[in-house]
């Protein structure tokens, strides 16, 4: 209809114009994006929660933003000039213009997360960076392993002192056994042999006593 090509066409003259501002939008959320990516590792000390929320959203509004340009783009390439195109071309300026506010929103709050986490990791002067804070965390966990290393190596000696005279009096008591063993033995064999010899001095005696009576 006439309606709508008419609105066609000053959908176009308006967003002819926006086509630069969109493209100087999409390299400066480009430009986020890699700034955005360059601080990942810096923002991996943050809550990972954070990166979350606002960093990824970005990368995607940028991404998304990058598509919907460049379809808008194609638009502008025209094969007919009907009602469709003008309902495409004002359907899709209302969609680059929701997605120009997700991504502004998005990139602002990516950098504002950005800025932080700068801020955090290289602070002004005098103040402790969480990269300082990390240093001394790990020199604390340092010197308590070494303290730990220290105390199991005295704990390790006392163990070798005390197995030692453990050592010792297991030796003692199987000296002892053996000793008691061999007292038995030996009383056993004493006793034996007095036996034994009263034995004889008796039966000699009573040979003698009836050898005399004869």
């Amino acid at each position: 209809s006439l309606e709508l090509i008419n609105t066609a066409k000053v959908s176009n003259d308006e967003t002819r114009d926006d086509i630069t501002g969109l493209q100087m939008m999409r390299d400066q959320l480009r430009n986020l994006t890699m700034d955005a990516e360059q601080k990942e590792s810096e923002l991996s000390l943050m809550n990972p929660i954070m990166e979350n929320e606002y960093v990824r959203p970005a990368q995607r509004h940028a991404e998304d933003l990058m598509r919907r340009a460049q379809e808008y783009a194609d638009l502008f390439i025209p094969t007919r000039q009907d009602a469709g195109f003008a309902l495409r071309a004002s359907k899709a300026y209302q969609d680059i213009v929701d997605a120009l506010k997700s991504a502004r929103e998005a990139a602002d709050n990516a950098s504002m997360v950005a800025d932080i986490a700068y801020d955090k990791i290289y602070p002004e002067i005098g103040d402790f960076s969480m990269i300082d804070q990390a240093s001394a965390v790990r020199a604390k966990s340092r010197e308590l392993s070494g303290i730990i290393e220290s105390k199991q190596r005295t704990v390790d000696d006392l163990r070798q002192k005390v197995v030692a005279p453990e050592a010792s009096v297991e030796e003692l008591r199987d000296l002892l056994t053996a000793a008691a063993h061999g007292d038995n033995a030996i009383s056993r064999e004493l006793q034996k042999l007095s036996t034994d010899f009263v034995g004889e001095a008796a039966t000699e005696a009573l040979m003698a006593a009836d050898n005399a009576s004869m």
